[in-house]
């Protein structure tokens, strides 16, 4: 689906995600709704990944990568995985989106990881969980 054929309400919300991350207004509700689509409605978030990406500017590519996207592979990785890599085929854009997620080592199988990863060209970020609960912990005691 082509981001000219959004559902209106995945329509507005892009439309409010996109004010947001180029600052033109404080919406920051629609990253939190978006962030919520990827875990609980993936088919409707990966909709709207793809308009995002259709619709940002390469050096805004990040912000889909790091909400949307990385949060639809966190919840649902065996599930994409198949058109994650024909969309990286065939989308280079996608591919660079792709490229800056970062996931965790029990996010999804480790084959489902590593198809990721070379789907990204190899620069996705498979972090450890434990490095992950390690730096969690610096953070939290250096914010308390």
């Amino acid at each position: 689906m082509s981001s000219a054929n959004l559902p209106p309400d995945l329509e507005d919300l892009a439309r409010s995600w996109l004010r947001h991350t180029l600052k033109q207004s404080d919406e920051f509700e629609s990253w939190e709704k978006a962030r919520d689509l990827a875990e609980h409605d993936p088919e409707r978030a990966w909709q709207l990944t793809l308009a995002l990406i259709a619709r940002l500017p390469d050096n805004l590519l990040d912000h889909v990568s790091a909400s949307i996207l990385e949060h639809i592979l966190e919840h649902h990785a065996e599930s994409f995985v198949d058109r994650v890599e024909e969309w990286a085929r065939v989308d280079s854009r996608f591919q660079l989106c792709l490229s800056r997620v970062w996931l965790v080592d029990d996010d999804a199988p480790a084959p489902v990881l590593e198809r990721l990863r070379m789907a990204a060209g190899g620069s996705l970020e498979i972090m450890p969980r434990a490095e992950l609960d390690r730096l969690e912990k610096e953070y939290d005691a250096g914010g308390a």
